[in-house]
C-alpha cells in the first residue's frame, strides 16, 4: 500500500518512522483535557490491570500490527454492504486480535453485523462494537457505517506492517495543534424543545449531508438509549474513512482519509475502540472498573461517586450504587443537543454492598444543563428549607434530594475538552442528583379518582412554593408531575426544577418592561418548557410573554385536560394536535378549546373520552377553560398583530384562589392542621395591569 506523504486536515502524514496523528484526533475516545498529558490505551497509569503485567511486555506486544492483503482485497471486492461488511468486520477483529487488550475493555466484545431492528423506527447500524452473544443495545460501543454500492477498483498487492509502538510513542509527544473537525450542530433537536420519552428523529436536516445522515442517526440512538455522556462511531465508503462523535454541545466529524495511504489511521481507529474501557467508550465515568461479564444491559452495575452533597449541605464521600431496572427503566430524553436528561433508577449500597433504606426507591438524575442556569439541586434545598420554615405539610409533594454534585467537562474527561468548543455554543456542566423515586402519573390512566387527588396535591404544592420560595416552576408536563403512596393513599409529587425562575427576577424583568416600553413590546423574554402545556398565549408567531406564575396555572389545566382527551392507555396524555411542530397550530387549538362552546368543545375534543372521564370534563374542564379565556384572546390579538394594532386582555383573574374554586377544592392541605396565607400571593399586582405589558418581540430573543 501507498504511504506517501499527504495532507490531511491540515497535518501532513508520512510513513510511520515519523510523526503521526494520535487516535484521540480522530476517534476522541481516550481523549484527555488540552491541558493534561495524552493518556494513550497502553499507558499503565490509565489502565492499571492488563493480561500483561510487565508494561514492557505490554508495549512489546503492541509494536507491529499487521493489515492482511487477502482480507482488505476482500473487502475493495465486495460488490454490496453487506459483504463488504463482513470483510470489514473480520479485518477490524484481525487487527484487535492482535493487541494485547486490557481486562478493563468492554467485556467480550468485538465488530460484528447486527441483526434485529431498534425501537422507534431508529435504522439498524451495519456493524457495531459490543458484545455479540449479549447483543444488548443499551451497551452498544461504537458504530461503524459501511456504503458499497459496487465494488472498489482497487487491487492490494502484499500485506502491510504498522509500526504502532512507534508511532504511538512518537505521537505522545508533539504538538497536537487545532483538532481539524467540522462541527455539524443538530438546529432540529435543542433544549428549548419539550422533553419526550420517545426520541426525536432528525429528517431531512440542512445541515447534514446524505453520506452524514445515518451516521447521526446511529450517534443519537446511542447517546438515547443508555446512560452516555458522549458517542462515537466510524463511517467506511470505499477507501475513505470518517470518524464521528457527539456529545451534548453538537456533532464533529473528521475530515476523510484513505485507507490506502494511511493505514496506520484505521489501525489507531481500531485500537482506541478495541481497548478502550467502558467509560472512554462515553458511557457514565461513574460505572464502576470491575465491571461485570454481562453487558446485554446496565441492569446490576454499580456506580461509585467519591463526593457529593446531601440534603442539609453536608458533603459525604463514597457514595455506592447499584443500577436496579427490576421495577423502573432507564429514562432517556432523546436529546443530542441540550440538557440532555437521563433518570437511572438505582439502589443505595452500603460499604459492605447490603442496601440502605430498601423500602425506598432512588434514582439518579444525570443533566447537561447550561452552567448560566440555577443549579436545580440548589433550588431544590432552597425550596424544601422555605417550605419547612413555613408549611411541612408541603414538603412532602415536593421532591425529595437526597445527594447532588456538579462536574465540569474536564473532571470527567469529556473528550470536548479536547476536541474544542462549537463557536457560540454555552457553557455545560454535569449535575447529578440522587433523589427519592416516585411513580409515573400515567400509571393513574384508569383511575379518575386518584389522578384527581394527585393533580390537587401538585397544585397546591406548586402554589406553596411560588408563595414561599418565590419559585416559578416553568416546566409542567406529565414526566414532572409524580405520585407516591404514602400513608394518606396516593399523594402527588412535583418535580423537575432545572427551569425554575424565581419571581424576583420576573417581576423585575416586567417592571423594565414597563418603565421601557410604551409600546409593549421591548421587553425580551425566553419561552422554556414543554410544548403540549404551555399557555395558550405562549405560541404567538412573534410575541412572547414573560412567563409567569399563571402562565403555570394554564399549563396544569392543558395537562388535566389532555388526561381527559386521551383515550390510549398507554399513552393517557396523547392529544396529537398539540404536538405539532407548529406552535401556532397547537395555539389555534388550545384556543378553539378555550373560547369555542361547550357542544363544539365536548364533539370536536371529547368525543373519544372513556366513561370513567366524563365527570372530570364537566367538574373541572368546562369551568377551568373559561378561566383562562385572556390567554386565548391575547393569543388571537397577537395573530391580528400583522394588520392591526391588538388589544391585549387583563388576567387578572387568574388566581390560584379561583383555580381552586373552579374545580371545588380547598385551598389548603387538609391532613394536618394549620392554614396557608393566601393573601401572600400578590401575583404581581403591585406592578399594576402587568399583564397588559408583559409581551415582546421574538425577533430579540
Amino acid at each position: 500500500m501507498a504511504l506517501a506523504a499527504s495532507e490531511f486536515g491540515g497535518h501532513k502524514f508520512t510513513t510511520s518512522s515519523s510523526a503521526i496523528q494520535p487516535p484521540e484526533l480522530f476517534n476522541p475516545l481516550l481523549s484527555p483535557p488540552s491541558s493534561s498529558p495524552i493518556s494513550l490505551p497502553m499507558d499503565p497509569s490509565v489502565h492499571p490491570t492488563r493480561y500483561s503485567a510487565a508494561p514492557e511486555e505490554y508495549q512489546a506486544g503492541f509494536d507491529e500490527v499487521l493489515v492482511k492483503q487477502s482480507i482488505l482485497q476482500q473487502y475493495f471486492d465486495s460488490p454490496t454492504t453487506l459483504e463488504a461488511t463482513e470483510a470489514l468486520a473480520e479485518l477490524f477483529n484481525d487487527i484487535s486480535g492482535q493487541l494485547d487488550r486490557p481486562c478493563t475493555r468492554l467485556p467480550g466484545a468485538e465488530f460484528y453485523r447486527p441483526y434485529g431492528s431498534l425501537p422507534f423506527d431508529f435504522p439498524m447500524p451495519t456493524m457495531v462494537y459490543g458484545s455479540p452473544a449479549d447483543h444488548g443495545q443499551e451497551t452498544m460501543g461504537a458504530f461503524v457505517h459501511v456504503t458499497r454500492a459496487s465494488r472498489t477498483p482497487l487491487v492490494v498487492e502484499d500485506d502491510t506492517v504498522v509500526d504502532l509502538g512507534e508511532t504511538l510513542r512518537q505521537s505522545a509527544n508533539m504538538n497536537l495543534g487545532e483538532f481539524p473537525a467540522v462541527p455539524k450542530p443538530i438546529h432540529a433537536i435543542s433544549n428549548e424543545l419539550p422533553e419526550s420519552s420517545s426520541p426525536v428523529i432528525l429528517r431531512d436536516d440542512p445541515t447534514f449531508t446524505i453520506e452524514e445522515v445515518m451516521p447521526a442517526y446511529h450517534l443519537q440512538w446511542m447517546m438515547g438509549s443508555s446512560v452516555r455522556q458522549y458517542a462515537t462511531g466510524v463511517s467506511a465508503d470505499g477507501d475513505r474513512f470518517k470518524l464521528y462523535y457527539t456529545d451534548h454541545r453538537g456533532i464533529s466529524m473528521s475530515y476523510a482519509f484513505s485507507l490506502l495511504q494511511h493505514p496506520e489511521l484505521l489501525v489507531l481507529v481500531v485500537a482506541a475502540i478495541s481497548t478502550a474501557h467502558p467509560c472512554r467508550l462515553g458511557f457514565c465515568p461513574f460505572l464502576d472498573a470491575a465491571v461485570t461479564s454481562n453487558w446485554s444491559s446496565l441492569d446490576g452495575f454499580s456506580m461509585t461517586f467519591p463526593e457529593a452533597i446531601d440534603e442539609d449541605d453536608t458533603i459525604e464521600y463514597n457514595w455506592r450504587l447499584q443500577i436496579d431496572k427490576a421495577k423502573r427503566s432507564i429514562f432517556n430524553t432523546w436529546e443530542v443537543v441540550g440538557r440532555g436528561t437521563n433518570v437511572v433508577p438505582v439502589r443505595i449500597l452500603s460499604e459492605k454492598g447490603s442496601v440502605e433504606n430498601s423500602n425506598s426507591a432512588f434514582v439518579v438524575k444525570f443533566a447537561f444543563p447550561e452552567d448560566a442556569r440555577r443549579a436545580e439541586d440548589d433550588e431544590i434545598r432552597r425550596i424544601q428549607r422555605c417550605l419547612r420554615e413555613s408549611d411541612p405539610r408541603a414538603t412532602r409533594h415536593v421532591v425529595r434530594l437526597v445527594a447532588s454534585f456538579t462536574a465540569t467537562t474536564t473532571q470527567i474527561g469529556l473528550p470536548a475538552e479536547f476536541l474544542g468548543y462549537f463557536s457560540g455554543d454555552p457553557t455545560r456542566s454535569l449535575r447529578v442528583i440522587l433523589m427519592e423515586a416516585y411513580l409515573p402519573i400515567s400509571d393513574l390512566h384508569d383511575n379518575t379518582p386518584e389522578f384527581k387527588k394527585v393533580m390537587v396535591d401538585v397544585v397546591k404544592a406548586h402554589h406553596f412554593v411560588y408563595v414561599y420560595a418565590e419559585v416559578i416552576h416553568r416546566d409542567i408536563s406529565d414526566h414532572n408531575l409524580m405520585y407516591r403512596r404514602g400513608i394518606y393513599g396516593v399523594e402527588g409529587v412535583l418535580t423537575d426544577f432545572d427551569l425554575c425562575r424565581h419571581s424576583s427576577e420576573v417581576r423585575r424583568d416586567l417592571k423594565m418592561a414597563i418603565e421601557c416600553s410604551p409600546d409593549r413590546l421591548s421587553f425580551r423574554g425566553q419561552l422554556v418548557g414543554t410544548r403540549q402545556y404551555m399557555a395558550c398565549e405562549l405560541h404567538g408567531p412573534d410575541m412572547v410573554p414573560s412567563q409567569t406564575y399563571r402562565h403555570d396555572l394554564e399549563s396544569l389545566f392543558y395537562l388535566g385536560t389532555s388526561f381527559c382527551i386521551s383515550a390510549d392507555p398507554n399513552h393517557p396524555f396523547n392529544v396529537p394536535q398539540w404536538d405539532d411542530e407548529d406552535s401556532v397550530k397547537v395555539g389555534l387549538s388550545k384556543s378553539r378549546l378555550i373560547l369555542a362552546s361547550d357542544d363544539v368543545v365536548r364533539d370536536e375534543f371529547f368525543a373519544n373520552t372513556p366513561p370513567h372521564k366524563q365527570r372530570l370534563i364537566d367538574e373541572w374542564v368546562m369551568p377551568l377553560r373559561r378561566l383562562f379565556e385572556s390567554s386565548a384572546r391575547n393569543f388571537k390579538e397577537d395573530l391580528a398583530s400583522a394588520y392591526r394594532t391588538p388589544v391585549y386582555h387583563s388576567a387578572k383573574n387568574v388566581t390560584y384562589e379561583n383555580f381552586m374554586e373552579a374545580i371545588q377544592e380547598d385551598e389548603e392541605f387538609s391532613d394536618d392542621e394549620g392554614s396557608v396565607d393566601s393573601d401572600s400571593d400578590e401575583d404581581y399586582d403591585s406592578l399594576g395591569d402587568i399583564d397588559d405589558v408583559e409581551f415582546c418581540s421574538l425577533k430579540d430573543v
